[in-house]
């Protein structure tokens, strides 16, 4: 869910139990400004029950998405 805090906005995503369990998971933000060029951002917060990138809120439009990939083994 995204929330607003203070002027910024936050992103986090619960991690289910099997994922959180799987070190083969990997959890990748994304930021744009214009949905066409995406650039990786480091999660803000992530810990074994979630994960969390905070957006600091200013004049230009942003886009966050998250990407969650599983790597072989």
């Amino acid at each position: 869910a995204l929330v607003a805090s203070g002027s910024n906005y936050t992103l986090t995503y619960v991690k289910g139990a099997e994922a959180a369990a799987d070190p083969h998971i990997d959890y990748l933000f994304e930021t744009s400004s214009d949905l066409a060029v995406w650039t990786g951002a480091a999660p803000t917060v992530e810990d074994g029950v979630s994960v969390s990138y905070t957006l600091v809120k200013d004049s230009t439009k942003k886009f966050v998405r998250l990407k969650v990939v599983r790597s072989a083994p």
